[in-house]
């Protein structure tokens, strides 16, 4: 295969990493192209140039410690959110958030997720007793953990669906 047809290939495809890469080559590198003639990564030319990159990334890094440690927190925390609340959190309706992540293939057919999510930590489910006339019954409910919320909307955002 040539580099055109590895090109053309790559911007049909659906899969994540050629979006993220389309992404990449449509919104940073042809617009930089189209502005400055050319595509670089900003590298330094000097010692001292390298330097004053290094110091502006580590008061980038120590302004971000809180925020990361933070993160670390909520991913690592055992609170789970039921899917409507989840739905509300990322701008969706209830049911609307449901058939979209059925068509991405997280849920199966009875909202339930795949248990491939399940053993990632992205979801838990629990059985939820419902008194139904004389009777109980147990159903599935299902819970998205903070890990999981992070997943999602990483994905929607890879896939242009929120911005």
């Amino acid at each position: 295969m040539n580099e055109p047809g590895l090109y053309s290939l790559i911007m049909s495809s659906r899969k994540p990493e050629a979006r993220a890469f389309k992404r990449w080559i449509t919104h940073d590198v042809i617009p930089q192209i189209r502005k400055t003639g050319s595509y670089s990564t900003q590298v330094p030319q000097t010692f001292s140039e390298a330097l004053r990159l290094a110091a502006d990334l580590q008061e980038e890094i120590e302004k971000a410690k809180p925020k990361i440690e933070s993160f670390d927190r909520f991913i690592s925390g055992k609170n789970y959110q039921k899917m409507g609340d989840v739905a509300k959190i990322l701008g969706y309706g209830r049911n609307n958030f449901f058939k979209l992540l059925r068509e991405m293939k997280i849920l199966m057919r009875d909202n339930t997720p795949y248990q491939e999510f399940i053993n990632r930590g992205y979801f838990v489910v629990k059985e939820k007793p419902i008194q139904m006339g004389s009777h109980v019954i147990n159903k599935p409910q299902t819970y998205v953990t903070a890990k999981g919320i992070h997943y999602i909307d990483k994905l929607l955002k890879e896939r242009s669906i929120i911005v």
